[in-house]
């Protein structure tokens, strides 16, 4: 999986707040694993 690093502008501030708000919603609703390192992590 590539991941490219962006900037924070105005342009991507509410998008990745949108971002923030889902995983946090994902981590509570099913349980999952906080690490962000979880991600990547391959079972």
């Amino acid at each position: 999986m590539a991941l490219r690093l962006i900037k924070l502008t105005k342009q991507y501030e509410q998008q990745l707040g949108e971002m923030i708000e889902e995983w946090k919603e994902d981590q509570e609703r099913n349980h999952t694993n906080r690490s962000p390192w979880a991600i990547f992590k391959n079972e």
